[in-house]
Order: structure tokens, then sequence, then C-alpha cells
């Protein structure tokens, strides 16, 4: 375990209660809507306190509805918009907070019908949710350096453990995580 950089244990308040089954996972606390993680407890290796972050209602205003054009992809233009509105933070649960934003846009219902995905449920896609919130405090640095590594970046492994998926259920969560048509 490599723990260089310092934080504090924190806590956020997100808009719905997670699963208590997170409380299965060393460094997190669920109560509710209100989510407490020790970095000390829950990192493997935690090496940078600070993170880029842009605000939830300037992507949901700004970015969200851009297309991707024959000149420039949808990934370019996310890139540009970090570049031009990121900031860094070391406020965690504004990371979570923010997280929670963005995979709840992500990881809707109203997906469900289109997707192809007839296993995909919507209790599916709370799992996808909780567990994206927390992958977000994992992080690789611009050189490709992996600094900070918690339990959610092994995503099947850490679903299995809280939610007691089989293999292959949460071999299949990973993979609509990674390379869903979610937008």
């Amino acid at each position: 375990m490599t723990l260089s950089a310092q934080l504090d244990a924190f806590a956020v308040e997100l808009p719905v209660a997670f699963d208590p089954r997170w409380n299965r996972i060393p460094g997190i606390t669920v109560d509710g809507a209100t989510i407490t993680v020790d970095p000390e407890q829950y990192f493997f290796r935690f090496e940078n306190s600070t993170w880029l972050l842009c605000d939830w209602n300037l992507v949901a205003s700004q970015l969200l509805g851009i297309e991707e054009s024959a000149e420039t992809a949808v990934e370019q233009l996310a890139l540009e918009f970090v570049q031009e509105h990121g900031y860094s933070t070391s406020d965690a649960g504004r990371v979570l907070a923010t997280a929670w934003e963005v995979y709840s846009y992500l990881f809707r219902e109203e997906h469900l019908p289109t997707l192809g995905l007839p296993q995909i449920t919507a209790n599916h896609l709370r799992m996808l949710r909780e567990a994206a919130t927390f992958m977000a405090l994992n992080k690789v640095e611009l050189d490709g350096h992996i600094s900070n590594v918690g339990p959610c970046w092994f995503f099947p492994a850490a679903t299995s453990v809280v939610y007691e998926l089989d293999e292959e259920e949460g071999g299949m969560l990973d993979e609509v995580y990674h390379g869903t048509g979610f937008r």
C-alpha cells in the first residue's frame, strides 16, 4: 500500500441512498445518502490528493448538446472542454457529488429500451451509477502513472463483493461501464 498523499476522512450527502452493502468495502461507510470515505482504509495507492473537475451544471448546459462532426470527435470536444473549464480540487466530496451527477445522467433508465441489452435492468443501472461514482476517486496522471487506486479500480471484484454478483454478471457490468452506448 502506498499512501504518500494526505487526505482526511470526508463525507458527502448525495441525492439518493446508496446500497448499504458498500459498507463491505474497507474505508467506505454508507448511511442512507451519506457516504463517508476514510482514504487511509479505502485506497491501495494514494499519491495525489487533487483531482481535475468541471462543474456538472456547466457540463450539462454547454457540453451535452454538442454533436460529433467529421472534423472533431466527441472525445476531442470533451478534452477541449475540460482544458478550458477544468479546475484542480482537493475536495474529494465534491468529486463524488459531481461523479454522481455524471453517472446519473449516463446510466439513466430511459436508455433501457434502446440499448439492445435486454439483460441490463434498472437495478444494474443503479449498480453502475454507484460503482462509477466511487471510480471517480481513482486517478491516472497525464504521464500515464496511476497515482490513486481504490477497490473500485477492480470493478468486477468490487461489484461482486458489494452486490454479490457472479463472475459473469460482474463482467457484464464492467463491459457496460467501459463500452456502452449511453449518452
